[in-house]
């Protein structure tokens, strides 16, 4: 029925090899929704783009479910006619001769993409899916009924909320979780793949989500379903290997870590055993054990903290999951030590490494210079003093490469004749 025009934006730095804050084992990159276009009865589509900029297209059917992606990205130059032979023909032939249908298209003028009404163009998880979340799921999927062992809740974890994370890891998306393949099945990649979707459509738990909500959630999830909506997110706010290794060469900067894997090794390591493959994180930044940290620690609420609550009596708000070393209360020293140490983590981002969900953010060193560089931010800018909004940053970044034709005003020439 139509074409979904999407724009793989532009990152001004990039951190690592991985997708940091824009999505966990997904999207590398954020993606504009930019509009469709529609195709015609012979399957053509004859449209309109700016130049210089990264677009794929999505085909859509009558029920607007994404049937295929395309998984590159074109462009095209200024006054560039640019032709492809179409997602179904075999990519290595040119095809035949026609005289008829394709061809007609080109007897009018190229349509210009119609943006979608009521959506983000670019998207954001904590802004935009969250409220969702809270407002359908949480009610059942928290840190005390998680029902099917799913939390949907908001709280902080060490890179992602919970939500994002379980949505992740239970492979609820749809995105196929960045797999070395690009020529899916149809309707296999994309929100009609998305058990997340498929949960909304059929009101699962009675969750009856508006029109509205389920047109945000589908194309989030065709836009990658990423977290942050910002690249400012980057290297931000983040408990990972670098957290890690810092911990492990200055103890004496962070005692409450050392403090917290020595009482987990006397209370959890007799029964959650490496062999057993039932081995406990022993600290906020490790990963390749049984349970996962991303839930087990809590650092928006620490004291709500799964690997605390496990060893709680249920009158103390705990689960009494550990019989043979539980806490008889909240003051015992191992409990208190390993609350100390969740805090720590609280501390380390609320203080050294702001998430860009908080206000004010002052972005780190490494974006600020760079948006001085490209002189989005001016010369004497001082990150720790001028806090910003990220999102109107990055829209001015991307609106800095835009091609804007020379033109003559005033007999004089004016505009740039390419991107900077």
């Amino acid at each position: 029925k139509e074409l979904l025009v999407m724009e793989t934006l532009p990152e001004p730095i990039h951190y690592s090899g991985g997708m940091d804050q824009i999505s966990n084992g997904g999207t590398f990159t954020l993606t504009r929704v930019f509009g469709t276009v529609p195709v015609e009865p012979d399957g053509s589509a004859y449209f309109e783009l700016p130049p210089y900029r990264s677009f794929f297209f999505i085909a859509m059917d009558h029920d607007d479910k994404a049937v295929k992606r395309m998984h590159s990205f074109t462009n095209v130059m200024p006054g560039e006619l640019n032709a492809c032979i179409g997602c179904h023909e075999h990519r290595t032939q040119a095809p035949m001769p026609i005289d008829k249908p394709a061809v007609k298209v080109f007897g009018r003028s190229p349509v210009r993409p119609k943006p979608v009404d009521g959506i983000p163009q670019v998207f954001d998880f904590p802004r935009d899916i969250q409220p969702i979340l809270d407002k359908h799921c949480v009610s059942c999927h928290n840190d005390d009924r998680a029902d099917g062992g799913v939390i949907l809740t908001g709280d902080w974890g060490p890179l992602f909320p919970m939500s994002y994370m379980q949505l992740s890891h239970r492979n609820l998306l749809g995105d196929n979780r960045n797999r070395p393949q690009s020529n899916f099945e149809p309707y296999a990649i994309g929100s009609t793949a998305s058990r997340l979707m498929k949960l909304v459509s059929e009101d699962h738990g009675d969750a009856k989500l508006s029109a509205e909500e389920k047109k945000m959630l589908h194309y989030w999830l065709e836009s990658g379903a990423n977290y942050a909506g910002t690249y400012a997110a980057n290297g931000t706010g983040l408990i990972g290997w670098h957290y890690r290794n810092r911990l492990i060469r200055n103890d004496a900067d962070w005692p409450e870590m050392k403090t917290m894997s020595e009482a987990m090794q006397r209370r959890c390591d007799s029964c959650h055993t490496q062999e057993a493959n039932m081995r406990l994180p022993h600290s906020i930044s490790e990963e390749g054990v049984r349970f996962n940290r991303h839930w087990m620690f809590n650092l928006s609420q620490p004291d709500r903290s799964r690997i605390l609550r496990a060893a709680l009596p249920k009158e103390l708000g705990g689960f009494e999951r550990c019989k043979d070393f539980h806490f008889e209360s909240k003051d015992d020293p191992d409990y208190r030590a390993i609350l100390a140490g969740i805090e720590r983590g609280r501390r380390y981002i609320l203080e050294e490494s702001n998430r860009f969900t908080m206000k004010p953010f002052h972005a780190n060193e490494a974006y600020t210079r760079e948006m001085i560089r490209y002189g989005i931010l001016p010369l004497d800018h001082d990150r720790t003093k001028t806090p910003i909004d990220p999102y109107e940053i990055d829209q001015k970044y991307w609106e800095s490469l835009w091609y804007r034709p020379a033109g003559i005003k005033n007999g004089e020439r004016v505009g740039l004749a390419s991107p900077r």
